[in-house]
């Protein structure tokens, strides 16, 4: 929680995470980070998965499971 008041420092690693997996244009597009919306109504299947693998990225746990297909698309552990 401390980070978050620090002001930024969170949001910049959101933002890096979000550009891993090119979603990075999603904060702007969608109205900033304080923005609430039904987001399986406002992204795609594609978008969706795109985000989970944002939030993986973010929580960063101990065992990850990933298919032949994330690697060709270049997203690496």
């Amino acid at each position: 929680m401390a980070d978050i008041c620090k002001g930024g420092t969170i949001d910049e690693q959101l933002l890096h995470i979000l550009s891993v997996v090119q979603m990075d244009h999603i904060v702007e597009r969608d109205g900033g980070w304080d923005v609430t919306k039904e987001w399986r109504e406002a992204l795609s299947g594609g978008d969706q998965q795109k985000i989970a693998w944002a939030r993986l990225f973010y929580h960063k746990p101990r065992v990850r499971i990933a298919s032949p297909t994330l690697v060709k698309k270049g997203l690496h552990f």
